[in-house]
């Protein structure tokens, strides 16, 4: 008997039954494993009755359609029939998030996009588009905006396999991505601008910029982590 036949005699769906014949069918409820047997080819496992433990199903039918017969006052065989699966079987993408390649290409997209803007609105802040010429400013966007768009695919991972369980769909998952994916973009951007102005002073900032204590941290940068990982997220959830 193949496994939709067994479904349709013993009441239990088809997905359900593959789902224990994929596992230890023993922790199975009894009209489950009943349907698995009989897949199988063989005598289906004996059910408790209350005339006596250990008859077999053949001399006393167990099967049929609708659920179990001839036992339904039996609270084991009640609660076999309440049973459901765990959230680890029923909802795996709940317990174990990711990204779509569709969802990917989105943010990819939405990060690019408003990182340049954001990147070629405050490039007055700094030195170099007072000091460098044409080509070397462009060339400072895109590797900012390149940059930029690696610190928010790594914040999002990093916030995905942290706090997100359920994200997408959840709104309490989305909630928690976007601040963790916020916290890792500005704490990287803390030392990012501290490493490169005050260490190695690959940049500089213009007395336009105004700062943050203790490290004379730009206040751009932050503003731009605070909002833009959190809307390019938002904007993903409701294209």
């Amino acid at each position: 008997m193949n496994i939709g036949q067994a479904s349709n005699v013993s009441g239990v769906s088809a997905k359900m039954i593959r789902y224990y014949e994929s596992i230890d069918s023993s922790h199975a409820p009894p009209d489950a494993r009943a349907a698995i047997a009989t897949t199988r080819g063989r005598q289906p496992p004996r059910v408790p009755d209350h005339q006596g433990a250990g008859k077999r199903d053949s001399a006393r039918p167990a099967l049929r359609r609708g659920g179990l017969a001839q036992t339904q006052n039996c609270d084991q065989c009640r609660s076999a029939k309440s049973w459901v699966p765990p959230l680890s079987a029923r909802d795996g993408q709940a317990r174990h998030p990711g990204i779509s390649l569709g969802l990917a290409f989105q943010l990819g997209v939405l990060f690019t996009a408003v990182n340049l803007v954001w990147e070629a609105f405050q490039l007055p802040l700094y030195t170099i588009w007072w000091s460098e010429p044409w080509s070397s400013i462009i060339f400072a966007l895109v590797h900012c905006t390149v940059g930029d768009l690696m610190i928010d695919s790594v914040a999002l991972a990093l916030a995905v396999s942290i706090a997100g369980q359920g994200w997408p769909a959840n709104g309490r998952a989305r909630r928690r991505v976007v601040i963790v994916t916020t916290l890792v973009g500005v704490s990287y951007t803390i030392f990012s601008e501290w490493l490169n102005v005050e260490v190695r002073q690959t940049w500089a900032h213009t007395e336009l910029m105004p700062r943050l204590p203790p490290l004379d941290t730009g206040l751009t940068p932050i503003l731009q982590w605070l909002t833009l990982p959190g809307l390019a997220l938002t904007i993903a959830r409701r294209w």
